[in-house]
């Protein structure tokens, strides 16, 4: 499984979604006045079973495009949309001044990656938002919750 020590799966890194963040908005049609919206804005990602790397199974971001707010995800089988409908309270995650989740993990990965003992499986979920990343790492009988300032990478606690 992702987050498993022994044997680390492939996952989809933060750039491979992100990087396609453009064609993440929702689709309005053929109406070229509707598409010609200003640039989709990331308002939130959680990522579920990344590896020691910073690598997630699945990837989840709201998007907002124009007007509209969506739910869209990706794994390794491909992408989904949905209309998000709730109240979104999130601030614009400006990708160009946060550390991505690749270069979190290697600047803390004595607090990331749990010592080698047995056949320890961790499992690892992070979430962006509001410029802190939440990562829980939880382990038979243990979990443990850890967040980091996303411009500078720094552990807060």
């Amino acid at each position: 499984t992702a987050g498993d020590v022994s044997g680390e799966p492939q996952g989809l890194t933060f750039s491979d979604v992100t990087n396609r963040l453009g064609d993440m908005g929702p689709d309005t049609g053929n109406d070229p006045a509707s598409n010609a919206s200003a640039p989709a804005q990331l308002l939130y990602v959680h990522g579920i079973q990344l590896n020691e790397k910073g690598d997630a199974a699945i990837w989840t971001l709201a998007v907002r495009s124009g007007n509209q707010t969506s739910i869209v995800t990706y794994d390794l089988r491909g992408r989904h949309t949905a209309p998000w409908k709730g109240e979104v309270r999130w601030k614009e995650i400006q990708l160009d001044s946060i550390v991505p989740p690749e270069a979190l993990f290697t600047r803390n990965q004595a607090a990331i990656t749990p010592e080698q003992g047995g056949n320890l499986t961790v499992t690892r979920d992070l979430v962006l938002s509001d410029d802190t990343y939440t990562l829980t790492l939880t382990a038979p009988g243990s979990r443990k919750i850890l967040t980091f300032n996303a411009t500078t990478g720094e552990q807060l606690t």
